[in-house]
């Protein structure tokens, strides 16, 4: 005798409207009692949130519309920006990339409303790590940021033939020149450093100093 076994079709959850415990309106796929599958939440203050849930919490892809206009859509994971997606800021700016418990976190792109543009690295929203900053202009900034800022080892090219490469101290270029440090030669005379210019040049006089006064100068540059 043959046995046969019947395929049993999973069950979605239902989908019902219930309110939530901190006042929002839930339409959407409900398992014992909590928000579990694909649904709309409308929260007490005007936002609202249509994607996934997972136990009574957002979890999967969603997209969350502020009231004052604001959204994110991407990954969720326990009610938190969590994974990849896109934020649309109030005033014109875009982020594109990674996040972590509601924070840009990780590689991502900022496309700001002036046209300028960010890629790279970032943590609890602040520029961190390698990234590239190009302006509208077409100048740019290639290095290394801390806090927002232009801090270690980056390359600013104004984008008309000159560029700066070298250390950066909160968005401060630090740079130094030193003349005169040191000589090697083994000329016996009073001055090595034989003046080629003048009325007389290649004449050693006897009233040269030498060695020569050494100069140091130390600056920084700002940039934005």
């Amino acid at each position: 005798m043959m046995a046969c076994s019947v395929p049993v079709k999973a069950q979605n959850p239902a989908t019902q409207t219930i309110t939530l415990s901190d006042g929002a309106r839930y339409t959407g796929q409900v398992l014992r009692g909590k928000p579990n599958g694909k649904g709309k939440a409308v929260y007490k203050n005007g936002d609202v949130y249509e994607g996934e849930f997972l136990k009574g919490k957002r979890h999967g892809q969603g997209t969350y519309t502020f009231t004052d206009g604001e959204k994110y859509t991407g990954e969720w994971f326990q009610d938190h920006q969590h994974g990849m997606g896109d934020y649309y800021f109030m005033n014109g700016n875009r982020y594109s990339g990674l996040w972590y418990k509601d924070y840009q976190s990780g590689q991502g792109t900022m496309f700001y409303y002036n046209g300028d543009k960010y890629e790279g690295e970032w943590a609890e929203d602040k520029r961190a790590g390698k990234g590239r900053y190009t302006f509208k202009n077409g100048a740019f900034y290639d290095g290394y940021w801390v806090d927002d800022r232009k801090n270690g080892k980056g390359v600013f090219d104004w984008g008309d033939g000159s560029s700066y490469t070298g250390d950066w101290v909160n968005n401060l270029s630090v740079y130094a020149i030193c003349n005169n440090v040191f000589t090697l030669t083994s000329f016996k005379g009073t001055d090595p450093e034989v003046n080629l210019g003048g009325l007389t040049p290649g004449i050693v006089w006897r009233n040269n100093y030498y060695p020569r006064t050494r100069t140091f100068m130390v600056g920084m540059k700002v940039n934005f």
